[in-house]
């Protein structure tokens, strides 16, 4: 269940970054670590962050995803969010109380990201 590919990607990693929710019910109700990181430590909510699906963020976050766990970036589901300009992804993440002044590694926060990439829409 929690096998991982040659990319370090779990099941529920791929099916979190392809946005197939029904993949991703099954393997979180056969019990996939809805936590578990790949090579980069990345989770699939920071998957889901970066692949546009607001419902898979939602599915992640019922199912106890950890919204503030760091990669070996520094960076966290919200980081990954703003640097794809994902508006409503953003919005649902800080209306679950994100830690919204999280820095990378680089030291930048998710408003340090959004300016830099000038981004409209982001305040």
């Amino acid at each position: 269940m929690n096998v991982e590919g040659g990319d370090g990607l779990t099941p529920l990693s791929c099916a979190a970054w392809h946005g197939h929710i029904s993949v991703a019910q099954l393997l979180l109700e056969a019990r996939a670590e809805v936590n578990a990181q790949d090579y980069r430590q990345r989770t699939p909510l920071m998957k889901a962050a970066q692949g546009r699906s607001i419902e898979m963020v939602q599915l992640l976050i019922a199912a106890g995803a950890d919204i503030n766990v760091r990669d070996k970036y520094g960076s966290t589901a919200l980081q990954y969010a703003v640097m794809h300009a994902y508006i409503s992804v953003i919005q649902l993440l800080m209306e679950v109380a994100v830690d919204f002044i999280a820095e990378t590694c680089e030291g930048k926060t998710p408003l340090d990201i959004a300016v830099e990439e000038n981004f409209g829409g982001i305040e």
